[in-house]
This record gives structure tokens, sequence and C-alpha cells, in this order.
């Protein structure tokens, strides 16, 4: 197996699809050469430089966003129009007579040029992975109208779309060019297992799939690092009903071919986050964002970055940009509106911090300086943050 290297995987990007007054927390994306990323915050996605100035206005999003290796071309999830296939500027009317219908675009961004790869159709889209080679988009989606999450193959060699699962967990990852990895569920609610898939992807669409079935509640994310997979889940027994609440579990690492996983930090929230070479992971562990240093030890060590707020966690999730810089909010906040009304809001500014050798966060410049207030992370009793959907 191999890292992800040109996906710049963000998997703290969670959640992604929710109805009604939910807000999808903002994060980043960095390019794999750090001189671009994509940010997302309040349904729009941005792509912006190394100093946070907007080079181009992409779109409305639901999340979904993959870097080539080469940091050339960004792959991203947009709203289109249906009939016209370009992504959807801005806020647009989805009711009412005369309103265009609109369908989720995958869309590949060269050069300031956005050019239509397929369309979605109501596919809440919420996380893209990249194979190694750079054949293959891995899509996965919230299908509402049934509530269940899908996963599809896209080829970026002939552009044909490949369904792979309708009962797929949040996220997936590549462990070699051709074979993806992710896990599905029976959809019984009473049993904890859950089943780690493996398919290895064909251009003619006869895939080969390899199971494990787990007796765990995988309801978190996953990812591979080094020869190992990552995943976060509940133990079985815990008592948690799966995809409610935030509940706490633990983060398990297995080893190829393995029968059992292992537990390698307890009492952590369902979001993980893989330094691009493998090394680190960030977590959310009892109320602290976190950094699990892999090459200390077989389990490693984790060191705490700082404590986390109820408010601040949920605006933004932290990225990664490099193996040793890392995106976040600002520990303090601009108020807006009188304490405790419905109007207050809280106003954080997003900052480059480098992670130096004794794990603490120095700041290195404030990304969103000329940034206007309503492009910020933005903490407001109305609409209901929503920090995880799993």
């Amino acid at each position: 197996m191999q890292i992800c290297r040109s996906v710049a995987i963000v998997m703290f990007v969670a959640a992604l699809a929710c109805a009604g007054g939910c807000k999808t927390p903002a994060y980043l994306v960095w390019s794999p050469d750090g001189t671009r990323a994509v940010y997302f915050n309040d349904s729009l996605a941005r792509l912006i430089d190394e100093n946070g100035n907007v080079i181009k206005p992409l779109g409305m999003a639901t999340g979904g966003f993959a870097w080539s290796a080469d940091s050339t071309t960004l792959y991203a999830a947009l709203l289109a129009d249906a009939e016209t296939g370009q992504p959807v500027p801005g806020e647009h009317p989805r009711d009412g007579e005369g309103s265009p219908p609109i369908v989720m675009g995958l869309f590949a961004v060269r050069d300031k040029r956005v050019t239509p790869l397929c369309q979605l159709g109501e596919l809440g889209l919420t996380y893209l992975a990249l194979s190694p080679d750079g054949n293959w988009l891995a899509i996965n989606g919230f299908a509402e109208e049934e509530h269940r999450r899908e996963l599809y193959a896209y080829s970026l060699r002939d552009g044909r779309l490949h369904p792979i699962a309708s009962d797929a967990g949040f996220g997936a990852c590549f462990v070699a060019p051709d074979r993806l990895a992710f896990f599905s569920f029976s959809g019984d609610e009473e049993s904890d297992e859950a089943t780690l898939v493996e398919v290895e992807l064909s251009a003619d669409g006869e895939h080969k799939v390899d199971r494990r079935p787990f007796r765990i509640d995988t309801s978190g994310w996953i990812a591979s690092s080094g020869i190992d997979l990552l995943f976060t889940g509940m133990p079985t027994g815990s008592g948690r009903e799966r995809g409610r609440g935030r509940g706490r579990g633990n983060l398990y690492s297995v080893a190829p071919g393995a029968a059992k996983p292992k537990v390698v930090v307890e009492d952590v929230g369902p979001e993980f986050l893989p330094s691009p070479d493998g090394e680190k992971v960030l977590v959310n562990c009892a109320g602290r964002l976190r950094v699990l240093d892999r090459g200390s030890g077989r389990r490693g060590r984790v060191h705490v970055l700082r404590k986390l707020s109820e408010e601040a966690y949920p605006v933004m999730y932290p990225s990664w940009r490099g193996n040793d810089q890392i995106t976040f909010t600002s520990p303090k906040f601009k108020r807006v509106g009188a304490r405790g009304s419905p109007e207050e809001a809280r106003v954080y500014e997003v900052v480059l911090y480098e992670l130096t050798d004794r794990w603490r966060l120095r700041p290195l410049r404030t990304l969103s300086r000329s940034w206007p207030d309503e492009m910020k992370p933005t903490w407001r009793r109305d609409p209901v943050l929503v920090p995880s959907a799993r």
C-alpha cells in the first residue's frame, strides 16, 4: 500500500451534505506544492494562493476536492446548471417558476479554466480521492432521498462512471493505483459489524472485490498511511447508535491481510487527518487538537497542540500544508452582535501555523487578513453548526 500523496487528503472534510439549516465547517485543501489551495466555507469554494489572496471563485459546493500530484489540476465537485453544465456561481434559486434545474457536477480546474467532466444528478457529493497514478477519482456522496451514501469510481482515462457501492461509509482511499478501500454496512442497526472492502478497479467494469468483516462500528473516516489503513470507530458493545451524536471512539490501524485492527489512540472524535507522508496524524482527542507522531514507538506518541472550544472547532477543520505546517483558526475571535442574542456571531481568522520541533503551533501568517467577514469561519446561533454527520 502507499499513502495517497496526490490527493492532499483532507479527512476532516467530513460531512458534509446536510439538509436544511445545517452548515458544513470551513476547510482548505492545499496543492502538493503548497502554492495554492481550495477554500470551502458557507457552501462556496474559492481558489486561493499561498498568502490567502483569492485567485478565482469556483462556485457553490457541498464538499469534495482533490489535487493532482503535479499540482496543476484541481478536481472539484460543484453545483451545476443542468442545462448549461456550468458551475452555479453563488446563491441560486432551486425552486420557483423559471428556475433552472441544479445537479452535482464534477469539474477539472486548470489555469483558472473550469472544465466539466460529468454530472452526478442529485448526489450530495462530499468527498473525492485521486488514485496515485491519476487515473481514477473515488466519489463518495449522500443520496438524500434514500438516506444512504453511495460510492463511485470515475475513470479519467475514458470518462466512464462506475458504481461501486450503495452502502458505503464515510470517505474512501486508494491503497494502490487501481485498488480502492472503504467500509460498507449491512444496514442492520442492531449489528456492530462493518466490512472492510477492497475493490480492484477495472476499465471494463469487472471489478474484483475482497471483504474483511470487523466486529466494530466504523462510522468515522478511513485513510491509507504507509502500509496500514487508519480508521476511526466505536468498539463493539459501546451502546452508541450508529450515525447519532458526536460519540467518541478509537483511532485504529489495520495491516494488509490482518483479521483484527489495533487501537492507536483512544477517546477520539470521528475525524482525523494524516500528513502527506503519513508520519503524523491530527486527531480531536478529549476536547483537544492533538498530533500523533507515528515515528516514535510502536503506537506513536500523542502531543497536545491546542484546547478546542465548543464554538471554534466546528467552524473549521485543520488541514496540512506539507508535513510540518497546519492551517486552522486563530485562538481568538471577533464578536459581532450582542452577547447571547440570536444575532451573535464569532468571526475567526484563518492562520497558517508551523509545527515546531517541540510540538507547538507557531503562527507564520494570517491568510484571511484581507478577507471580508462573511468569508471567514464564523460561529452563529442560527443556522445550526453540524461538526460531523457521522
